[in-house]
Parts: C-alpha cells; structure tokens; sequence
C-alpha cells in the first residue's frame, strides 16, 4: 500500500516518537470499521503518500465529535486482582445500569477473558440487554472475513449463564470461529 492513513489512539501527548506504533493503518476502499475512538483526550491522524505524476490523489474525508467520557463508564465495580472482571449488584438504590466491554467504545483487546457478574435481590430477575454485539475484529490483523489471523483457530465469545457457579445453565451463547487464512471458507 503506497497511500495510507494511520491512526494514533492512545496517545498520552499531541506529539509522535519513533517508537510510538498506530493502532490502526487504513488503506485502499474496504476498511475494517468505519469509527475509530481515542482511549485519551488525543487522537492522531497521520497521512502518507507516494508521489506519482500521473496518479490523481482524491484524498479522504471524514467526521469528528468530541463525546463525554461517562458516556463509556460502566456502572459495575471492578473485582479485585482481575484485568477486567466487573460485578453489579442490586440495591433499592440501583435497579438499571450499563456495562462495556474493556476499552469500549475502542475494539477489545485480543486474547482477554472478562467475567462480569450480575447478582438481584430476592424477589428481582435480571434482564440483559445487549447493544452493538460485534465479535472478532482487529483491526490491525483483519483478512475481511472480520476474523484475526490466527493459528491456531481462535473464538471470540460472550457466554451467558444463569449463575457463577460450576453447575451454571448456558442460557445463551455468542460466537464467531475464526481460522487461519488458509482455512478460511
């Protein structure tokens, strides 16, 4: 690819190093999404092109919206000496909430597993309402399909059980199985 666009999302500063990797490089017609989020107050955009006489150069366009940071806070209470397992518990106070997954609204990080635990009173039932599902994108490693590359295979889940316990009931289910390249249908 001769003309890209890199995407810089999780810069401390408005400045680059040498050292500093993008979270994303765009190139050509087919992107992998189409929104990208800052995960900091700074989101870098950076052009490359090759000159070539003959070639037109159209360029990009795009949009930009400064958002509020609580929009993305999960109302839940991180469990201790986990990366991102989550409780939320009902009280006479807390009937509603909302939860992300890590790093949301930027794609989740490859290869975390995260626990997030809903517990009611006695009495309450728990309704969850999911928004937005999407499973197995990475942006920096995507063939089209929205599977990494990966060997071997790998499964980007969310699993829904009816407790914490060992015994739990699967209620319901969410997947995409992702092969490699070569594998790929």
């Amino acid at each position: 690819c001769e003309d890209f666009v890199r995407l810089f999302l999780d810069s401390p500063r408005a400045e680059l190093s040498p050292s500093d990797r993008p979270n994303s490089e765009l190139c050509g017609h087919r992107l992998p999404q189409r929104n990208f989020y800052s995960s900091t107050r700074i989101l870098m955009l950076e052009l490359h092109t090759e000159y070539q006489p003959v070639r037109r150069y159209s360029g990009f366009r795009g949009s930009f919206h400064f958002i509020p940071v609580d929009q993305y806070k999960s109302d839940g209470q991180p469990v201790p000496n986990s990366d991102c397992d989550q409780q939320f518990l009902s009280s006479q106070q807390t009937k509603s909430g909302r939860f992300f997954s890590p790093r949301h609204p930027q794609n989740y990080p490859p290869g975390i597993a995260c626990t997030f635990v809903f517990r009611a009173l006695p009495g309450e039932r728990i309704r969850l309402d999911l928004q937005g599902l999407s499973l197995g994108s990475d942006t920096d490693a995507d063939n089209g399909t929205g599977c990494r590359l990966a060997d071997p295979p790998s499964q980007d889940r969310v699993l829904i059980f009816d407790s914490d316990k060992e015994d739990a009931n699967l209620l319901a289910s969410f997947s995409t199985r992702c092969a490699p390249a070569s594998r790929q249908q």
